[in-house]
């Protein structure tokens, strides 16, 4: 656009001239700093990549100064290594001295081939003569001969000083040593048997070949026992079931391992025989010849069941195949095998008297050292409330029941590590361990506080609702802390009580760990069961109305999967086998209405299967269902009202006379336990012989608990 300034410039005066700059105007340009704020891990992340950096340079700079300061080569050929002159003997170092130009021909003419070398040399004639060497000095050793205490055996030579003729003929796959070999004590006679010894031993030039690319290594005589057998004489019926269980084809492998190895960890499904199978294992390879074969069991009656298995497995007495329980036992000094619990076994190490074994504390998991591959995650799905309707009392009261406890125990705070106890305690659920709804998590319970600790991801925002983890800063609100942080709260808020709770063993509950003890001063613990286990054996009239509903649930489940299954039989369908049998009764009771999964896995054992506690069928121990013997299914589901456990005994063909009787007792005995009137101070043991009378009066016996209690949509297992 061209401007005109000069246009009607009479109306205009001066002032009113258009003025265009010709250059832009300087302005001062001043540089922002701009600062990231850090959080303080990653600075402190970051700062330790910094100091890194700086000790490598530092580093740099200290061999780049040490360099400067190291003698010349001319000067470090005229030191004389100790340990070269001990392991070489003083005649053979007089001899190299004597001849240094052909020492320095070897050193020039190190790789290429040379007639005159091969002339000259001759400072070994003998291949393989090292390996003799130590064969010889090991010998020597053995046989407790006289030598010179100051001398370094060949076993820790170094190969830095070693002749440097032999590092060109090792690389030819040969090894040369000198011919005189100097052992003042040993006569020739025996040296030269020895010699003969090895030479028939020597590894071949290949063998050597492998060796050396990784590097030099010195022979090591590898101990070689005898093999020992001892043979069992087992019933022919006995030896063919045992041949069915897996862990009998793995036997060579599992017993080598044992051999080469002071620790191994046996991992494989229930019912596949690790128990049983591993101990006769042991004994017949001899383990039980001079020493005894200790096998721990969680609970008394599977002590006493396994080792009257055992026993009967090999066909030996009960003098041989013991058990010892507390206050119980039947070992003799005939005892090969023994049966015990876990508090057995320790107090007997604790008992021992000049013994090398001894309990050392490890603060760590050993399991997380030992299982870092193929180990599964964390399940990542959350936790959630369980609602009043069907908990049938807010958390809040059962705080209250639990504070007036502690009060009548003079206790200041109570450590709940029990994850079924968690979820009753404060009517939450997760999905943390199989078939059981708990949240993985710890509490401690205060007169003026609750705590609970438990991943964040874990607590969504119906939990925090549910708990007043909002502001918690009064007595009936959860403050929530992260899952690891309760070993440090629990030292430092220990210093402010008198005494702390801690949960001792009962029933099925374990109690506390070590480590939660440990993080106690010992003067300040109360070792108690916990008194939630009390309260949550008392169910209360809403929760048992639930577990009405839910058992009613459950039933319509079973006598659909019973009908189904008779129908399927009539109409000879095929393919039933045990592990058929467990997924179809668990897929009609995911049918069921307010359903949450199964309780346990199911149990369906057909013959000789079905005598096994706690039998789950696989792939390996699988079987098709027949006419002949009878068939047991132990089963139940998760109700958000209620847990069920069911077991029922079915026979698809016509019994046999024996399987009448037994299964004409069992019957008996269940009639006249639920018939009994008793007074509630009758112990679960009393009980018991009413429903083992009948048995017991025919020369019958089951080595399993005759029942237990069932938690409200929680842990199958509960004492009662």
């Amino acid at each position: 656009i061209v401007i005109d300034i000069e246009h009607r410039a009479d109306d205009y005066d001066s002032c009113n001239t258009l003025v265009l700059p010709i250059k832009k105007r300087k302005t001062k340009n001043t540089d922002k700093k701009v600062t990231i704020q850090l959080l303080p891990k990653k600075r402190k992340q970051l700062e330790k990549i910094i100091e890194q950096k700086k000790k490598k340079l530092q580093r740099a700079t200290l061999l780049e100064d040490l360099v400067k300061l190291q003698a010349s080569s001319d000067e470090l050929q005229q030191y004389i290594s100790l340990t070269s002159l001990q392991n070489k003997g003083l005649k053979r170092h007089f001899r190299e001295l004597e001849m240094p130009v052909l020492k320095l021909k070897c050193k020039k003419n190190e790789i290429e081939e040379s007639d005159t070398i091969e002339t000259t040399f001759c400072a070994n004639s003998i291949k393989g003569s090292k390996k003799k060497r130590l064969a010889v000095l090991d010998h020597a050793k053995q046989d407790k001969t006289m030598f010179d205490p100051n001398m370094v055996g060949f076993e820790s030579s170094d190969s830095g000083d070693e002749n440097d003729c032999n590092n060109e003929n090792e690389n030819e796959n040969e090894t040369h040593v000198s011919d005189n070999i100097a052992i003042s004590t040993v006569n020739e006679k025996n040296n030269e048997n020895l010699i003969e010894d090895v030479q028939k031993r020597t590894v071949p030039a290949k063998s050597q070949e492998s060796k050396k690319s990784i590097g030099k290594q010195t022979a090591v005589s590898k101990v070689r026992t005898s093999t020992v057998f001892v043979s069992v004489n087992r019933k022919p019926e006995i030896q063919a079931i045992r041949l069915k269980l897996p862990i009998v084809a793995e036997e060579q492998v599992i017993v080598e391992t044992i051999n080469e190895n002071p620790i191994i960890i046996i991992t494989g499904e229930t019912g596949s025989g690790k128990t049983t199978q591993v101990p006769q294992f042991l004994y017949e390879a001899g383990y039980a010849q001079n020493k005894l074969i200790g096998i721990t069991e969680p609970r008394r009656v599977a002590a006493m069941s396994m080792s009257k298995r055992v026993a009967e497995e090999m066909n030996l007495t009960e003098k041989q195949i013991s058990y010892l329980i507390r206050f119980e036992g039947n070992v003799t000094e005939e005892t090969k095998i023994k049966y015990m619990t876990d508090g057995v076994l320790l107090k007997e190490i604790q008992s021992v008297t000049n013994s090398s074994i001894s309990l050392v504390a490890v603060h760590n998991d050993l399991v997380d050292l030992i299982w870092q591959v193929g180990r599964p995650e964390y399940n990542p799905h959350a936790a959630y409330p369980l609602a009043d309707q069907y908990s049938g009392k807010p958390w809040q009261e059962k705080i209250r029941s639990i504070r007036l406890e502690m009060e009548l125990s003079s206790a200041d705070a109570l450590v709940v590590t029990a994850l079924d106890e968690i979820a009753w305690l404060f009517n939450i659920r997760g999905y943390d361990l199989p078939y059981t709804p708990v949240l993985r998590a710890y509490a401690i319970v205060t007169h003026g506080s609750l705590h609970l600790y438990a991943p964040r991801h874990k607590i969504l925002r119906s939990v925090d609702i549910h708990l007043k983890i909002d502001s918690c800063f009064h007595a009936d609100c959860v403050k929530w802390h992260n899952y690891t942080a309760i070993w440090y709260d629990l030292k430092t808020m220990s210093q402010a009580w008198n005494t702390v709770w801690l949960p001792s063993p009962y029933g099925y509950t374990l109690g506390a760990s070590k480590e939660i003890y440990n993080s106690i001063p010992p003067e300040k613990r109360l070792a108690k069961p916990s008194p939630v286990i009390d309260l949550r054996a008392e169910k209360n009239k809403v929760e048992m109305a639930g577990m009405r509903r839910s058992h009613l649930r459950d039933a319509v489940a079973m006598c659909d999967f019973l009908a189904y299954m008779e129908e399927q039989y009539e109409l000879d369908s095929e393919g039933w086998d045990e592990m058929q049998v467990a997924r179809v009764a668990n897929e009609f009771r995911y049918e069921q209405n307010n359903n949450r999964g199964i309780a346990f896995p199911t149990i369906a054992g057909y013959g000789s299967h079905a005598a096994l506690p706690h039998y789950e069928p696989i792939n390996l121990t699988n079987i098709k269902i027949g006419t002949t013997s009878t068939l047991v299914i132990d089963s139940g589901g998760q109700y958000l009202d209620g847990t069920t456990d069911v077991t029922r005994t079915l026979h698809f063909g016509v019994p046999t006379d024996e399987q009448k009787k037994a299964y004409t007792r069992v019957l008996i005995g269940s009639i006249e336990l639920s018939s009994l009137i008793f007074p509630n101070d009758l112990t679960v043991n009393q009980l018991d012989v009413i429903a083992r009378r009948p048995l017991w009066s025919t020369g019958y016996n089951y080595m399993h608990g005759t029942g237990h209690g069932i938690g409200h949509f929680s842990s199958v297992h509960e004492c009662s």
